[in-house]
């Protein structure tokens, strides 16, 4: 891989709109275009913006930066090794499990709670797992990065994407929550299309269950190949050799050698569980319990703990004053809360697994030296918005394409977020800028639930590819996976996305104009589920060797797809009766999967998203077996 690439690419971002404030005027403000000026950015100013950038956003930085030292603490040891190995062993043979749940958990995690970037924290060990069990790194990075990505596309009850843009539109999360839940559940439909047939193009048993991630180029799996060729006698000469060096070997060295011997005897669980108790208290910070449930418990609990005291003493408040109540992580300082609890788990981490003081904080350093590329790059990203925030060129070409139709138009709302979202790095800000200045054109306010999802869903599109996307540029960095390579595979799913988008605006605001009932919507989409059912179907069948028509004749479709799936047809009487339908449906559909190659993750694919999954079975490259 190019190691410098993803910086060429921010780079030529950033000189973009430098060379913009040359060419176009300068807004002060979005919409106010009386106030025009020339304002370019000079040489001394660029560099000033530069270092403002990663003043003002240290934050994010440092949270990059931990997550490498509590991996660096893990890696050094055995530990990290064997938890890849732990799953990797108990998922063999359901690869396809493993993938599919990470994308469902991952994206629900981001939906419902608002977390985007907090979940970098788990990507490192979720990436090394996935690529252990034999997928490629786009795959993994799909299952990780791509379905954040969907949670932010299709969020629910985002604490921190909705925070801002609730308040400044006098909303709540509820409003427009069916428009909310139709778009994660098609977003999720579609991404896990896409995963899925490319996995399986791309999937590659591997024979040693303990093979590691550790982002490791070509080269290097190359000379492991090597390693393994060696023959008896070398590999005799090569401990005979170890032996005579073990005399004169440092004593830093034997330390780490005894330290790992120690770690291969000790169990994963304790990491296991820190990892899951990070996760969960960032869950727990970030969702909005207040405005969800209407509970303010945490706040409460909060409360009450500030007022304990011991001896007179306020012990709590003394502690975790400077950290807010669970349900309160909204603002950009929560990146800052994350940080602290990455930094405490990596000391129990240490403390669990004994590390000698030197080794530790040797592997913590190592860590973070891991992890200043990825570092940089979200700094240089940052870059882009305290650029527009000097020289907001984008407040004139945003207000040309917004006041470029008469009323609130979906098309070209559209088009002005996806280009804001580039240079809009963080939704915090993103909300605060752009969502209420698109508010103010539009004269309708029963739009204002329309206009939030729009913004919200498209800015989480936009991460998805955007030179300038933080989530992107640390997973692309850390997986050493070029932006060009991932581009090849995510356009296609940005694209799909995009229509998906677009027509749920479209009925959206019809069903709000009343032009369209809620019926019919309900109805259009249930063809269009069928449409895509019968379409896997056909392909199915004619990869049986049976003619695909026979897909579009209703009851009469089921007696053949039981046939292809070596079952009695006349278990077709089964599937036409309520309950003990399902029971029989998951039967054939197992059976099925059998015959073409695929196991227990198509098997329960097919059952919940079958319009999905059998336009897999259809359209991926499984050929079909009788035998099976």
């Amino acid at each position: 891989m190019k190691k410098n690439s993803l910086f060429k690419v921010v780079g030529i971002v950033i000189l973009l709109y430098a060379v913009l404030t040359y060419i176009f005027p300068t807004a002060t403000s979005f919409g106010v275009l009386e106030d025009i000026e020339r304002s370019q950015v000079d040489i001394f100013t660029f560099f000033r913006i530069i270092f403002e950038a990663f003043s003002g956003f240290f934050g994010i930085i440092i949270f990059v930066l931990l997550v490498g030292a509590f991996y660096g603490v893990l890696k050094k040891t055995t530990i990290y090794d064997q938890i890849v190995e732990f799953f990797s062993k108990r998922f063999r043979g359901r690869e396809i499990v493993f993938l599919v749940a990470t994308i469902v958990l991952v994206s629900l995690i981001s939906a419902l709670t608002g977390l985007e970037v907090g979940l970098f924290f788990i990507f490192p060990i979720l990436i090394s797992i996935i690529i252990a069990l034999g997928y490629d790194k786009i795959t993994a990075l799909s299952a990780t990065l791509g379905a954040t990505v969907i949670g932010i596309y299709g969020s629910i009850f985002g604490g921190t994407v909705y925070a801002i843009s609730n308040q400044m539109l006098g909303l709540d999360v509820y409003d427009g929550l069916v428009t909310k839940i139709v778009l994660y559940v098609l977003g999720l439909a579609v991404l896990l299309f896409f995963t899925v047939r490319h996995a399986d193009k791309n999937f590659k048993v591997n024979e040693d269950a303990t093979l590691k991630y550790e982002g490791a180029t070509s080269n290097q799996d190359s000379k492991n190949k090597k390693d393994k060729a060696k023959t008896k006698n070398e590999k005799d000469h090569k401990v005979d050799e170890k032996a005579n060096n073990v005399k004169e070997a440092p004593i830093a060295t034997l330390l780490e050698n005894e330290q790992k011997a120690k770690n291969s005897k000790r169990t994963v669980w304790p990491a296991i569980i820190v990892i899951d108790l990070v996760l969960l208290i960032f869950i727990l910070g970030t969702t909005d319990w207040a405005s969800i449930f209407g509970s303010n418990w945490f706040n409460d609990l909060y409360t009450s703990m500030m007022e304990v005291t011991i001896g007179g003493f306020p012990i709590f408040e003394k502690l975790f004053y400077g950290i807010t109540a669970f349900g309160t992580w909204f603002s950009p300082l929560r990146l800052e809360y994350y940080s602290i609890m990455i930094l405490i788990a990596t000391l129990i981490i240490a403390i669990v697994y004994r590390l000698k003081p030197k080794y530790a904080l040797d592997s913590f350093i190592g860590g973070i030296k891991e992890y200043v590329v990825p570092a940089l790059l979200t700094g240089l990203a940052c870059t882009v918005f305290v650029l527009l925030f000097h020289y907001p060129v984008f407040n004139t070409i945003g207000t040309w394409i917004m006041t470029s139709t008469d009323n609130f138009n979906i098309v070209t709302t559209s088009i002005f977020n996806l280009l804001s979202s580039v240079f809009y790095v963080d939704v915090y800000y993103y909300s605060y800028y752009v969502i209420t200045y698109v508010a103010q054109m539009c004269e309708d306010p029963n739009l204002y639930p329309l206009i939030n999802v729009m913004f919200i869903n498209l800015y989480g599109l936009a991460m998805l590819i955007a030179p300038t996307s933080v989530l992107l540029l640390t997973s692309l960095s850390h997986s050493e996976v070029t932006y060009k390579d991932w581009l090849k595979y995510a356009w296609k799913v940005f694209v799909t996305l995009l229509v998906v988008s677009l027509l749920v605006f479209i009925v959206t605001m019809a069903v709000m104009n009343n032009l369209l009932s809620v019926f019919v919507v309900l109805a259009v989409v249930a063809v269009v589920l069928v449409a895509m059912m019968i379409v896997g179907m056909w392909k199915v069948f004619t990869k049986a060797s049976v003619p695909g028509w026979k897909a579009i004749i209703p009851v009469y479709n089921i007696i053949v797809l039981l046939k292809i799936a070596g079952m009695n047809p006349l278990f077709v009487i089964l599937m036409l009766i309520p309950v003990v339908n399902i029971v029989a449906g998951i039967l054939c559909y197992n059976q099925l999967a059998k015959r073409f190659g695929k196991g227990l993750g198509y098997t329960i694919g097919l059952t919940f998203l079958p319009f999905v999954f059998m336009l897999m079975l259809g359209f991926g490259n499984s050929t079909y077996n009788q035998e099976n």
